[in-house]
């Protein structure tokens, strides 16, 4: 019996823990250098800032790299997900910024802004990995928004990730 119930308690775990993002670590199916990677949409097709880098992610090679030049409008990057209404789920991703900032942001279908995180200023050049968890209430046709700050700059993103998880 107790073989059972810790068959079906595990079963629980690994079936609420599904990733909701699709190829956060851009490791999969890896385009062509400086290629936006499968999975991702760009908002401004003719942007050439965004692409695939395979020299400079956090764990591995691979991660999305944003090159702003000054007075170039960079645009964003983006994925569409559906989730469950009135759930808790945890935002993570590894950032890296220069004089730029990297900011990711997962957004109701109105524009509602239910997590953002952004790399820190004063830690520019260096990876750093953030989480923040966040609740959907009635929402559960969301964007994940990948975008910079600043006038220009190289930033980098990897292991994203968007998993259910519980409240702050």
């Amino acid at each position: 019996m107790k073989i059972i119930l810790s068959f079906f308690l595990l079963l629980g775990t690994c079936l609420t823990a599904q990733e909701l993002l699709k190829n956060g670590t851009f490791a999969e199916n890896p385009p062509d250098y400086g290629a936006l990677p499968p999975a991702w949409q760009l908002d401004q097709p003719d942007s050439l800032a965004w692409g695939f880098v395979n020299d400079d992610g956090m764990n591995s090679a691979e991660a999305l790299r944003c090159r702003l030049q000054p007075g170039q409008t960079a645009g964003t990057v983006s994925q569409k997900i559906t989730c469950q209404a009135d759930q808790h789920y945890i935002l993570r991703a590894d950032l890296k910024g220069s004089t730029a900032q990297p900011q990711v942001q997962v957004l109701t279908a109105n524009g509602t802004v239910l997590a953002s995180i952004s790399a820190q200023t004063a830690k520019a050049g260096v990876w750093q990995e953030f989480s923040q968890p966040f609740t959907t209430a009635q929402d559960t046709a969301l964007t994940v928004r990948l975008s910079t700050s600043g006038n220009a700059g190289t930033v980098f993103f990897d292991n994203l990730s968007l998993r259910p998880g519980q409240a702050a």
